[in-house]
């Protein structure tokens, strides 16, 4: 595979990533904005994320909120990235590469003294102006990967914490005993467990005044509301699922650049 074939695919990929990361930060910016007021009922600590959520005596409450300022924005930075990186493999093969593969040669006629030469010439004489150093954006990718692996850890995690406790908290709301709590723990998928959870708890939660937090005018000292229902699985599923896909474009975009930084030593330009 030649450098024009391995930067198309690169430039595909790169798309590919930034439409992943953006619906990744979409889905998990939905569903934390949808239950980070009702759900943070902690009495000295802000836990409004929808991850690593927990059953409490009284009531069920979110995890700890920089669980989702993480999963939200840890996307920001590979988007621009993913966007900067596929403009400039969309135009390495759209203008240099493309400029750079053999073309045929002319032969030009010239008289000299008296005699008839035949000189041939490249139809193209010029030379790729860019200098890209394939072993750097190897490890760009390999750090972008890195933190794609680690958010979707956290989204996966955080995701089966928060089912697992509120299938507890079903038990508890549906007075289960018996063969019907065997069946809420046992067989109710994670999807079917976030159904209940937008149906059962509260859409308000009345003010709580937090101790040391500063609420500034008194007009944000209001009952909380959660606004229309969602599909919280579904939201949280898509995030997981394009996190994950977002992590094996870059291991494959790490491949695709060692084999240019292979073929074409670290540097393109150091090489002329």
């Amino acid at each position: 595979m030649g450098q024009y074939e391995t930067e198309r695919i690169l430039a595909v990929l790169h798309v590919l990533s930034a439409c992943s990361a953006i619906i990744s930060l979409s889905s998990t910016a939905a569903a934390w904005t949808h239950w980070s007021e009702v759900l943070d009922t902690c009495p000295d600590y802000r836990c409004g994320c929808i991850l690593y959520g927990y059953s409490s005596f009284d009531s069920f409450r979110g995890g700890r909120n920089p669980a989702c300022h993480f999963t939200t924005f840890a996307p920001i930075p590979v988007i621009i990235i993913s966007f900067i990186l596929a403009g400039y493999h969309g135009y390495h093969v759209c203008i240099v590469t493309r400029r750079r593969k053999p073309s045929p040669r002319r032969t030009q006629r010239s008289r000299r003294g008296n005699r008839d030469v035949a000189i041939e010439e490249p139809a193209w004489a010029g030379s790729d102006p860019a200098c890209t150093c394939w072993i750097a954006l190897a490890i760009l990718a390999a750090a972008v990967a890195c933190l794609l692996v680690v958010n979707a850890a956290i989204l996966t995690h955080g995701f089966f914490e928060t089912c697992d406790e509120y299938s507890r908290t079903l038990v508890k709301y549906l007075v289960a005993t018996g063969q019907t709590a065997a069946v809420i723990y046992g067989r109710l998928s994670c999807g079917a467990i976030y159904d209940f959870m937008d149906y059962l708890e509260p859409v308000t939660r009345p003010f709580r005044e937090l101790e040391g937090v500063d609420y500034g005018p008194r007009t944000e000292r209001r009952d909380f509301y959660r606004g229309d229902f969602i599909n919280t699985g579904v939201a949280l599923q898509l995030a997981m699922a394009f996190t994950w896909i977002n992590f094996i474009i870059w291991f494959a975009a790490i491949v695709y650049y060692s084999i240019l930084a292979r073929e074409n030593g670290r540097c393109l330009c150091c090489n002329k």
